[in-house]
């Protein structure tokens, strides 16, 4: 059975993914329709795995890689943010406008890691590019302190 990846894109969600697989063969293994679910918690996704091969994300090369869901797990509401604490990098200091210019996005940060606080504890914007630096430096600290297992 030939699978149409790009409408398969735009129609799957978490709710429908494994009806929408139930004729899918995995690409690694060829087994058919033997999926699960599971949570990345770190970035509040919902990725696919292969219940024959035990293969994480087998349509990557699909583009298919986390699955959104028809309700938000967590509010990363970047205009919410920005309203709140102003329309620049926390970390940086540079304006969204300019950064604009750049072609550097703005993102919303958890200031304590989502993983273990959820929405406790306060957002702040920052630009695209420190938002993976201050990412790392939380992995970075957890992992020193025992904390990631």
């Amino acid at each position: 059975m030939s699978v149409d990846f790009d409408s398969l894109r735009l129609e799957i969600t978490r709710d429908n993914a494994l009806a929408l697989l139930r004729d899918v063969a995995c690409p690694n293994c060829s087994t058919v329709g033997r999926y699960q679910l599971f949570d990345k918690i770190n970035n509040g996704g919902v990725g696919i795995e292969c219940t024959a091969c035990a293969r994480r994300n087998p349509f990557k090369r699909e583009r298919i890689l986390y699955l959104r869901s028809e309700g938000k797990r967590r509010s990363n509401d970047i205009a919410a943010v920005i309203e709140e604490c102003g329309a620049y990098c926390y970390i940086c200091g540079e304006t969204f406008e300019e950064l604009k210019k750049r072609k550097i996005g703005a993102a919303v940060h958890h200031t304590r890691p989502f993983a273990d606080h959820g929405e406790r504890y306060k957002k702040i914007p920052v630009c695209s590019e420190c938002h993976e630096l201050a990412n790392f430096q939380q992995r970075a600290r957890r992992r020193a302190t025992g904390a990631e297992q």
